[in-house]
């Protein structure tokens, strides 16, 4: 079984790499050669943003899913339900950088 059937977000985040390294290899090359260089290390540190971001949010909700659920006394619904809910919301930011990255 392909990866990219297991992990079809994934594929789609990839896309999105792909069309932003084509549009920004399109502009690179009517530009100078320092301007260049500069836009490449905005796109890496982008890019290194983005897993930072999906990690945060993701353990984060997973933390305070831990912390109701201590604090109210029940079975892991609420950590099971704030990691989704982190894991949806970094999908939903991912998508807003890598769709936006000029806000960034």
């Amino acid at each position: 079984m392909s990866f990219d059937l297991l992990f079809p977000l994934s594929y789609t985040a990839r896309r999105m790499c792909r069309k932003i390294a084509a549009k920004t290899h399109a502009q690179r090359m009517s530009r100078a050669p320092s301007m260049v260089k500069e836009k490449e290390k905005k796109i890496n540190l982008l890019m290194l943003g983005v897993g930072s971001i999906l990690t945060s949010m993701v353990v984060s909700g997973l933390i305070l899913g831990f912390i109701v659920d201590w604090w109210l006394e029940t079975t892991p619904i609420f950590m099971l339900l704030f990691l989704v809910l982190g894991f949806v919301g970094g999908m939903l930011k991912v998508y807003k950088m890598l769709t936006h990255p000029e806000m960034f």
